[in-house]
C-alpha cells in the first residue's frame, strides 16, 4: 500500500505492517461524557451514544481515563499517519 498525504509519501509497504503501526494507539472509551482530555491529547475517530452515555474510539499515544486499547483497523493507520497536529 501506498499513502500518500499533499503529494508526500506517509506510507509504503504492507497494509498488514501499516495497521500493526497504530497498535497500542487506539483506545475505546466509555462514559457519561467525553473526557476532555480525549480532545486536547488524542484524535477522535467516531463516537456513538450508548444507554449509559457515550462511547468513544480515539487515537492518542496513551491510556485517557479508564480507556482500553482496541484493535486498529486500516482507517485508524491512515487516520494517524495523516493526522494535522502531533498526537501527544
Amino acid at each position: 500500500i501506498l499513502v500518500l498525504h499533499k503529494g508526500e509519501v506517509k506510507y509504503f509497504g504492507y497494509i498488514s505492517s501499516f495497521i500493526e503501526s497504530v497498535q497500542g494507539k487506539v483506545w475505546r472509551y466509555e462514559g457519561p461524557f467525553v473526557l476532555k482530555e480525549i480532545p486536547e491529547q488524542g484524535i477522535i475517530i467516531g463516537s456513538h451514544p450508548t444507554t449509559s452515555g457515550i462511547e468513544v474510539r480515539f487515537i492518542a499515544e496513551h491510556q485517557i481515563g479508564n480507556s482500553e486499547t482496541v484493535q486498529p483497523t486500516l482507517e485508524d493507520a491512515y487516520i494517524y499517519a495523516n493526522r494535522k497536529r502531533a498526537v501527544i
